[in-house]
């Protein structure tokens, strides 16, 4: 951690070595263009960070350590010189054939701190117009001071193209995050991008290897499907723009997030199915119930050429499901009776796929005497589900009469949503019967939902009930503007759980967990939310308050 501030720069600066050889030379200049930039968000902001990790954690003297750490190896200097306000960052650049690069830090003081990290870079010596070269255990490098910046670079040709403000190039990364990378595939020489693509072209030609037992329908499945990934993966390549990845610790809303963020090139392919995420609705906002452990929605649209794949996939499974009945060579009835299923759940599948619709939700209820999980989405649903429910009733009354007591179809309507239910018995030789049926009852209630778009399921204790409390939430807000996808985890009704019907050994712990979190609720979440962005969608992993105070005092008490 003594390091932890000031090396990496410093070392991944000089490592730039390896590619200082292709630099621009001084006599032919060329506009340079970034591939990837690495920025921190400066000394101050980090060792904040730093002092409020130490302090979740019990080790309030955490940020005085670490500078203690960093006056034993500069012999009592600390980092003098250094401007601990602005940001630092390295640059990978080219100018479309040549790869070079740049570090840099703020300076105050730039000779005094030369000198103090004298040790760890070597002796700075003069090279030619005021840039200084520096060799410590490896290849050299070159060092010059402008307007308060101190440039780190492999080659001193680099030195005679230096931004006038490397801020800039950083663009918002610093103020957005504490510790970000931003690559720029869109800057790679399309020389190099044309022997990339063309290299998993060559790794993918030729179609599938046959498999040992596969026939030759099931082969042509798998390879029109693999051929659809690899045209994907391809297309995503050549139109990706830019990647960002950042972390920021927010200090005054005692949470931390993790960004991932992608766009892609204006007008392509990508960007263009990525336009759709800008007007995401939902009809199943019902999931999104605030005492569940863990809930989620999503919305999307499928590419149309996806969806010619994808029916083009469930044709050849059809015809392969039909000749696999036929060779069964079952009853006239049974033979009918199967054929009807698959042409059902085919079409099913076909027409929602034809759709191009993606919407749904799902929620799962925890508490330590009832547990529900819940799910739901849409579907081009035209009577057939009902159809293949019914035709499922039929068979298995007629293999087990007893069933014709488990299930119960159309046994209830709700907000124009045709409830189904299923409802069997525990056996009494079922593993750990007694802590089943102390969490869903003696039964396992089972409710299916169905209307012209859309589809619910709910299995557990009150399942018709909370099935019901969502559907009609779902129904209140219908057309719901809502991210792309949301889940979200809540930490304290799972701790309770595990506290209640965990293994004996974990049961302290987590009834200890439960207690600490309860204290912060309701910031005790993990959420990952998907939002959209001009020409891309950025994906955000936050994890809240209530959290981080908890695992500050697991670490600050280590027998936890």
């Amino acid at each position: 951690m003594k390091k932890l501030l000031l090396l990496p720069l410093l070392a991944v600066s000089l490592s730039l070595g390896a590619c200082g050889s292709g630099a621009i030379a001084a006599d032919a200049p060329k506009p340079m263009k970034p591939l990837a930039v690495v920025s921190l968000a400066g000394y101050d902001e980090l060792l904040a960070d730093a002092a409020f990790i130490g302090k979740l954690a019990g080790d309030a003297e955490l940020a005085g350590k670490i500078e203690s750490g960093l006056k034993l190896i500069t012999q009592g200097e600390g980092l003098v010189g250094l401007d601990k306000a602005r940001p630092w960052g390295v640059v990978v650049q080219t100018d479309g054939s040549a790869t070079s690069g740049y570090g840099f830090l703020p300076v105050t003081d730039a000779k005094k701190l030369l000198s103090i990290l004298e040790p760890i870079i070597g002796t700075p010596k003069d090279a030619v117009d005021g840039v200084l070269q520096v060799q410590k255990n490896g290849p050299p490098a070159y060092l010059k001071v402008k307007d308060g910046w101190l440039f780190i670079a492999p080659s001193i040709e680099i030195m005679g193209q230096l931004p006038a403000d490397p801020v800039a190039v950083l663009g918002r990364l610093n103020k957005q995050y504490d510790v970000a990378v931003s690559l720029h595939p869109a800057n790679v020489p399309e020389q190099e991008r044309e022997r990339v693509l063309n290299a998993i072209k060559q790794r993918t030609a030729g179609g599938s290897t046959p498999r040992p037992g596969e026939s030759a329908a099931l082969r042509a499945v798998r390879t029109k499907v693999e051929e659809e990934t690899v045209r994907t993966i391809l297309t995503l390549l050549s139109d990706l723009d830019q990647l960002t990845l950042g972390w920021k610790l927010d200090r005054q809303a005692e949470k931390t997030f993790v960004e991932f963020s992608l766009t892609a090139k204006e007008e392509s392919e990508t960007a263009k199915q990525m336009a759709v995420m800008h007007d995401a609705k939902t009809d199943f906002a019902g999931f999104r119930l605030p005492e569940a452990a863990l809930s989620g929605n999503w919305v999307g649209q499928i590419p149309q050429r996806q969806i010619a794949t994808a029916n083009s996939v469930v044709e050849m499974l059809r015809a392969e499901a039909l000749k696999g009945i036929e060779k069964a060579n079952k009853p006239d009835d049974e033979t009918k009776l199967a054929k009807e299923l698959l042409g059902d759940a085919m079409d099913l599948i076909e027409q929602t796929i034809k759709s191009g619709r993606i919407d749904g939700g799902m929620a799962v209820l925890l508490q330590p005497e009832a547990v529900t999980l819940l799910a739901g989405g849409a579907v081009a649903n035209d009577g057939r589900i009902e159809r293949i429910a019914q035709k499922l009733s039929d068979i298995a009354r007629h293999v087990n009469p007893t069933t014709a007591d488990w299930v119960k179809l159309n046994a209830a309507e709700f907000k124009g949503v045709t409830l189904h239910t299923l409802s069997i018995p525990i056996p009494d030789n079922a593993k750990d019967r007694q802590q089943v049926i102390q969490l869903i009852g003696d039964k396992i209630e089972v409710v299916v939902g169905t209307g012209k778009q859309c589809v619910y399921v709910a299995a557990g204790r009150d399942a018709m009930k909370n099935l019901q409390a969502v559907i009609e939430k779902s129904a209140a807000e219908a057309g719901k503007p809502v991210p792309p996808l949301q889940i979200t985890l809540a930490t304290t009704p799972v701790a309770r759980f595990i506290a209640a019907v965990g293994k004996e050994s974990d049961r302290p712990k987590a009834a200890w967990l439960a207690e600490e979190l309860a204290k912060s609720a309701p910031n005790d979440h993990v959420n990952l939310i998907a939002s959209a962005i001009p020409r891309g969608v950025k994906y955000r992993l936050e994890v809240e308050s209530g959290i981080l105070k908890t695992l500050g005092k697991v670490t600050a008490n280590g027998q936890r």
